[in-house]
């Protein structure tokens, strides 16, 4: 039944899914080998098993494309972003997500992150020099003489519109777009990929002569598309427009399933050879961090479907794209202040008919608004997930005057959802809490001379080594913060940095000052697997009681896993008594002083 396409429910009149299935289920793994033309390529080894099934198919007469991707995340310490950042588009098989993992501060530096239409593709269909068979659009979905449907959750159609976003305007910020349409042979859905049936997310198309494609959907209902060309004493205007995409998602979105929006479908056009496409929809960008901090924006808008016109002659106009989905989550508060868009694409227009000037053609349907996930405790967040407006004709309705610009029978997409989640709501909320991505320092500091008279040096190594796997700890600082009482600095025998396997780094050369009760070392740059040595003297004063003596040592370095208020991670080496016994040094009984007063003025002293 062409009212129950999609969804299997005459209900919603030729749009939607019977079943979600494992569609955009995604999770972390931590990669434990490399893939490269060097290993053939071909092989990923992950620590840990997964949680989810994927599958990569092609489309056969019962189900459209499956496909997966494998996306390096790499781990930051810390980001600031210094200009915009930009999601690859969606080619079918790989593209439309730009993903953010930063163990500590990820600084906006109020710069932007877009994902603008880089989702789901919109669709288009070859120039029909007809205007079909009434019959046919009355009974069927999928009539060959209408124009293609967009691309979304349930499959990619044969024609494709690979229009995207390459660059701005570096003077009015206008985007500049480039591409064109893709072939792709065979057909991508179950029963056919023309006409104005909604397969899941992605629009329908105009399903005869001029009529406008529908908008994609994806956190809202995409628009319907325009009505078909329509002359008053020829033609009724059949509900021929493409049906609207539907909802990405039929619960309320979650944490851990993230849709790319639902493309356009394509206007009818017996004028345009490549057809009127409709738009592509926003994709999807996930951003987590320790702590975000600053101003910035984040995008993932549908585009506008193609206007309804070829060197002046009216055709009727593509579907916008659904806006796409948006994760964002600062694991510790925050003040950051973003703004998040996830807009649907407006509905394409149609073009002035100069022949006959009062025989509207139908404009698209606007994309439904994207999705807003967030867990941002104390930041300012204002979301807008608005559904794109429906296209309008350049002529009124038939009249015999001109008019206002109507819609001819297009709707706007409807608005998207916003909804804040919590940390016992997303599985990978502990994603950074233990991590083979950050800093790790142990350190010790051991007494080369365990025993030691009053009045002469003590000599000490401190060790301080990275062992994580890929963080680098900068800024490094080794000291004692407060040698035992009696003990004074008094030199350094030698730093070595190429122990590691990897060598650090001394940005200053300075050494305590002699004396010190404190001395200090840095600052150091440890790379994982280095070693910083430091083998140093102490002088211990003839005043120093007998006994047993611990020097703990100290090593900070800045943290960007920690808020301003305890900013460094501090690595100590603390005598317990009992087991840490490598510091200690035991001062004995200096030296018996022998005394010989051989006259008033000369005095002999042995020790």
């Amino acid at each position: 039944s062409r009212i129950a396409y999609g969804s299997g429910n005459p209900l919603y009149q030729g749009s939607g899914q019977t079943s979600m299935g494992n569609t955009g289920l995604y999770e972390y793994a931590i990669a434990a080998s490399t893939v490269s033309a060097a290993n053939g390529g071909s092989t990923l080894t992950l620590k840990n098993s997964l949680i989810n099934s994927y599958v990569s198919s092609d489309p056969t007469t019962t189900n459209g494309q499956k496909r997966f991707q494998v996306i390096r995340v790499p781990q930051y310490t810390s980001v600031k972003v210094l200009g915009t950042l930009y999601a690859s588009p969606w080619d079918g098989n790989v593209g439309g997500i730009l993903a953010i993992d930063t163990y500590g501060k990820f600084d906006f530096n109020n710069q932007r992150i877009s994902a603008n239409s880089v989702g789901f593709r919109g669709g288009y269909g070859p120039k029909n020099s007809g205007l079909g068979a009434i019959a046919a659009i009355v009974s069927k979905t999928t009539s060959t003489s209408g124009s293609g449907k967009g691309e979304g959750t349930a499959g990619t159609p044969r024609f494709i519109s690979t229009q995207s976003l390459t660059n701005v305007d570096p003077i009015d910020g206008r985007p500049i777009w480039s591409g064109g349409s893709l072939d792709n042979v065979t057909e991508g859905y179950p029963g056919g990929d023309s006409g104005r049936g909604a397969p899941a997310n992605a629009g329908g198309a105009g399903n005869y002569h001029n009529a406008g494609g529908g908008g994609g959907g994806n956190g809202g209902i995409g628009g319907q598309g325009g009505l078909a060309w329509t002359n008053n004493s020829t033609y009724v205007p059949f509900d021929t427009g493409g049906r609207p995409g539907y909802l990405s998602s039929t619960s309320n979105p979650v944490p851990w399933r993230l849709i790319m929006g639902g493309g356009g479908g394509g206007g009818d056009a017996n004028n345009s050879p490549q057809g009127v496409p409709g738009g592509a929809a926003g994709g999807i960008v996930i951003l987590r961090a320790g702590t975000i901090i600053g101003s910035g924006q984040i995008f993932a808008n549908g585009r506008e479907g193609n206007r309804g016109s070829y060197q002046g002659a009216p055709d009727g106009a593509g579907g916008g794209g659904a806006g796409g989905t948006v994760l964002i989550q600062s694991r510790n508060a925050t003040t950051a202040n973003i703004s998040i868009e996830a807009r649907g694409g407006s509905g394409g227009n149609t073009e002035q008919d100069s022949l006959q000037p009062h025989t509207p053609h139908g404009p698209g349907g606007g994309g439904a608004g994207g999705v807003v996930l967030y867990n941002m405790p104390g930041a300012a967040i204002t979301s807008t997930v608005a559904g794109g407006a429906a296209g309008n004709t350049d002529d009124p309705t038939i009249s015999t005057t001109k008019g206002t610009s109507n819609p001819h029978g297009a709707t706007a997409g409807s608005n998207g959802i916003i909804t804040p989640f919590t940390n016992t709501e997303d599985p990978f909320n502990s994603l950074n809490n233990v991590t083979d991505c950050s800093a790790k320092l142990t350190m010790t500091n051991t007494a080369i001379t365990p025993t030691v008279r009053q009045g002469e040096i003590a000599k000490y190594k401190i060790r301080v080594t990275n062992t994580g796997a890929i963080g680098t700890a900068e800024n490094v600082v080794i000291d004692n913060p407060l040698l035992p009482e009696g003990f004074v600095y008094s030199k350094t025998d030698s730093i070595i940095l190429t122990t590691g396997s990897i060598p650090a780094i001394r940005s200053t050369t300075s050494d305590p000052v002699t004396k010190s009760t404190a001395p200090a070392w840095g600052k150091f740059t440890i790379p994982p697997g280095g070693v910083v040595e430091i083998s140093y003297q102490v002088r211990v004063k003839n005043t120093v009681a007998v006994g047993k003596y611990d020097n703990s040592a100290h090593t900070s370095y800045p943290d960007p896993t920690r808020d301003a208020s305890n900013q460094d991670a501090v690595i100590e080496n603390n005598y317990d008594g009992k087991t840490n016994t490598y510091d200690d040094i035991n001062i004995t009984k200096g030296k018996s002083e022998m005394v010989w007063d051989l006259s008033p003025t000369v005095r002999i002293v042995r020790r």
